[in-house]
């Protein structure tokens, strides 16, 4: 993965949920090209930050050993703008999963309060691969996003 919508997995439960944070920061280049004079954090970097947690969930289902894609997004509605100065709390639960597609909701709030929610529908492709050629789940990503030596553990 070559840019991190996620700062920071807070919580992982396998096979159910995954919290992380995303803090908005005025330096970050994409704030300003959307509205010159108003930065706000784009709408679909939202989106990739709730497929970003949705993804370390199900890619630590599948113990990192299979690639997995981002196939749709099913639904997102959004609440006002993301600002810098807020950190986004990012909440993904597992709904469902069959037959190697995985359903996800995502929820994203700002100081306690809604500010998105979507449907994120994932699928995995292929066979395992090693975890040191998992384009996505590589040892880098797993160990920068690692809480309390969870997400890399095998098993």
């Amino acid at each position: 993965m070559r840019w991190f919508f996620i700062d920071r997995l807070t919580l992982i439960e396998k096979g159910r949920r995954v919290s992380a944070l995303k803090n908005v920061a005025l330096g970050e280049d994409y704030l300003h090209d959307i509205y010159p004079g108003f930065p706000v954090l784009p709408n679909s970097l939202v989106i990739e930050s709730m497929a970003q947690a949705g993804g370390m969930l199900i890619g630590h289902v599948l113990d990192f050993r299979y690639p997995l894609i981002l196939a749709k997004v099913a639904s997102v509605t959004f609440n006002g703008f993301a600002r810098p100065g807020d950190t986004l709390e990012i909440e993904a639960v597992l709904q469902d999963e069959r037959e190697g597609i995985f359903r996800v909701e995502g929820a994203v709030t700002i100081d306690g309060r809604p500010f998105a929610s979507g449907r994120l529908i994932f699928a995995r492709y292929g066979g395992p691969v090693d975890r040191n050629e998992n384009f996505v789940f590589n040892r880098t990503l797993l160990s920068y996003l690692d809480i309390n030596g969870v997400v890399g553990r095998d098993g």
